[in-house]
């Protein structure tokens, strides 16, 4: 089966998911145990990265895989059970310096010491995982002013609208990911035209989630800015493409 496996090695690298889970499902029935759970991790690979989280799960115990059962019930909120299933892992190399990531991240969100698990998934697989590029309040403040300064002045006065809150991390929500770096909450300016609200929407800026994925200081100050303009882009009415479009994503 190992020509099978160099296959899905290959579809994996072309981004094939749909073939990568097709092989993987028929190859199940001539399987042994061992090749069973291989090929069941493929398969949570593949739904995971398509966002069928709750199908990813399933596959994900099937495989006896708890790295991938920790993403899936992670991204559905589920940080105890995330933590949990991360205690079950048994890995190493780059699976073992994703844990290590996703441990950091599941103690930031529960407001315990994350820097070590973030040491190690760098020490594990530095080409991966950059160590987190934390930004002072003096900066992350620096930050937003200049973004909004260079704006035209129509786009200005558009953000003048809004409540611009930093945060650390997002609260749970099922049509939020927990690793969303921004989020904009309430009408957009085209619907207040045509429905009067009382209350101002608000762009929430999540600023552990941008500080974890930036690899320096300045692509988190960079990331922070576009981060920004992507949800002033929803405010003035743009969908995730129309946004994408402007090269605010």
């Amino acid at each position: 089966m190992s020509d099978l496996f160099d296959l899905l090695d290959g579809f994996v690298t072309q981004g094939k998911l749909e073939e990568v889970e097709r092989h993987a499902r028929a190859a199940l029935a001539d399987a042994d145990a061992e090749e069973a759970g291989d090929l069941w991790r493929y398969v949570a690979w593949s739904q995971f990265e398509q966002g069928r989280l709750k199908e990813a799960l399933t596959s994900a115990r099937r495989a006896s895989d708890g790295l991938y059962e920790a993403k899936a019930l992670f991204h559905q909120w589920d940080l105890p059970g995330a933590m949990q299933a991360l205690s079950r892992f048994e890995g190493a190399g780059e699976d073992a310096a994703e844990a290590a990531w996703y441990r950091g991240v599941l103690c930031e969100f529960r407001g315990d010491p994350a820097e070590p698990h973030f040491a190690e998934a760098h020490r594990l697989a530095p080409e991966l995982f950059a160590l987190p590029a934390r930004l002072t309040d003096e900066e992350v403040d620096g930050v937003i002013r200049s973004a909004i300064a260079a704006l035209p002045p129509v786009l200005r006065r558009a953000v003048d609208e809004t409540v611009i809150e930093v945060c650390n991390l997002p609260k749970p929500h099922p049509d939020v990911d927990p690793l969303s770096m921004g989020l904009y909450h309430g009408m957009s300016r085209i619907e207040r035209d045509l429905e009067v609200s009382g209350l101002p929407p608000r762009i929430l800026i999540y600023r552990l989630n941008i500080e974890r994925f930036a690899a320096d200081r300045e692509t988190a100050i960079d990331e922070l800015r576009i981060t920004l303009l992507h949800e002033v882009g929803h405010h003035l009415g743009f969908d995730e493409k129309g946004v994408a479009d402007l090269g605010l994503e």
